[in-house]
């Protein structure tokens, strides 16, 4: 699925998404009340990836990182047929979509031993529904 990559080992790359969900996390715990209106707006992202051939890429998580705030991330499962809908993550709060704004792409494998592939197009968020077709 991830052609031409040299292995890395999972913990390699999870390690430092898992200190920055904790520390996130940290930072939000003793905060007993929602604050709605810091939160930013989010458009909802949907696509799908697919290799050279066409083909839907089945096993992944993709994930959009804002240029603008690269604390700022979605990620979304690709699904059986290569499709994906977004989610950002801000401490314990769950947004449907990503911010607006350019984005970098990265595919993260599920399976030990894959690299993350990231690709060269970047995508912009924008008001409204976006949608993006991502080739391997």
């Amino acid at each position: 699925m991830f052609p031409n990559k040299r292995p890395l080992d999972l913990v390699e790359w999870l390690l430092p998404r898992l200190i920055l969900a904790a520390a996130t996390f940290a930072s939000h715990a003793g905060c007993s009340t929602s604050h709605v209106a810091d939160l930013p707006k989010t458009y909802a992202v949907e696509g799908k990836v697919v290799d050279k051939e066409g083909q839907p890429i089945t096993q992944g998580i993709v994930e959009f990182v804002s240029v603008k705030n690269e604390k700022t991330q979605a990620i979304g499962k690709l699904s059986q047929d290569g499709t994906f809908s977004l989610t950002t993550m801000l401490g314990a709060e769950s947004l449907p979509g990503a911010v607006e704004g350019e984005h970098k792409v990265s595919l993260l494998p599920i399976d030990r031993g894959q690299r993350p592939i990231y690709f060269r197009k970047r995508c912009n968020v924008k008001a409204g529904e976006n949608y993006f077709e991502l080739k391997n």
